[in-house]
């Protein structure tokens, strides 16, 4: 019996195999890996057993989310197939303990059975307890700074990520954990990269967060807090079926434009975009 543990935005995770093979896993989140104590724990195992699913609190087109007696059942696909019987994951209400479960016919699950979309589902459930947001966004670290390029796809966070040279750090150019701890909000890069494959285990005190615009010229327009926090639930990952996740992140997003500024940003995709920000957003 394997273990690996693991820490993404500041909350360990220990996946502990009982017949499913850690290796691929082991890859894709080792420049994550934590010695520390984990929050979370999640056994690994390599048969799915007749597990009734119960009420149904939410279904997409490749998982499915149940509410079964005082557990939660999470049925998943793997990657971008459309079959969510391949894993299923039965876990305590506040999604920190829990066994999943992997059909070992299905021969890329029987490396990766933690992949795309079961982790993310569970740090989005996790985050939503309390503890933070999982954005949409490129975020990068530049002179002790961290600024967050908040955006749906196809708004230019990889195409911005890679008009940066050192010593600026891109944290992700494509999903970075947000939270607040002691008053002070922090952006952690998340190992689930976009199209520039940037990804890095850091994390640096946000300052600002800009909202991504294609423009044919770089400008800047501040926004309010009422604005901010309506254009960041947007482009967040939010178990909107929680109530008490949304209740929390509501009252999240206020607290942290609180203590942030914001702003819509138009940018040219050139480095004309990084000297205007250097300029006009770095302190």
């Amino acid at each position: 019996m394997g273990k690996f543990n693991f820490k993404i935005g500041g909350i360990g995770v220990s996946l502990v195999d009982s017949g499913l093979n850690l290796s691929e896993i082991q890859g894709k989140y080792k420049q994550f890996k934590s010695s520390s104590q984990p929050l979370a724990l999640y056994k690994l195992r390599p048969m799915i057993p007749d597990i009734p699913a119960g009420n149904r609190i939410f279904q997409s087109d490749s998982w499915a989310l149940y509410e079964n007696g005082k557990n939660i059942v999470l049925r998943c696909a793997f990657s971008d197939k459309r079959d969510p019987t391949v894993r299923t994951a039965l876990l305590k209400p506040d999604f920190l303990r829990g066994n999943i479960y992997c059909d070992l016919k299905n021969k890329a699950l029987s490396y990766d059975p933690f992949s795309y979309p079961l982790d993310e589902l569970l740090f989005m459930h996790i985050l939503g307890r309390g503890r933070g947001m999982l954005v949409h966004s490129c975020g990068l670290e530049f002179k002790g700074e961290g600024l967050l390029f908040a955006g749906a796809s196809g708004r230019g966070k990889s195409t911005l990520s890679r008009l940066w040279d050192k010593p600026a750090r891109v944290l992700s150019d494509e999903k970075n954990v947000v939270r607040i701890l002691t008053d002070q909000p922090w952006i952690y890069g998340t190992p689930w990269h976009g199209d520039a494959g940037r990804a890095l285990n850091a994390r640096a005190p946000l300052k600002k967060i800009l909202f991504l615009e294609h423009g044919k010229k770089n400008r800047l327009q501040k926004l309010s807090g009422f604005q901010a926090v309506q254009r960041l639930l947007v482009c967040s990952f939010i178990p909107w079926w929680d109530k008490q996740s949304v209740k929390f992140t509501l009252g999240f997003c206020h607290r942290l434009f609180s203590k942030v500024e914001a702003y819509r940003l138009w940018f040219t995709p050139d480095v004309k975009a990084v000297e205007f920000i250097k300029k006009y957003v770095v302190n």
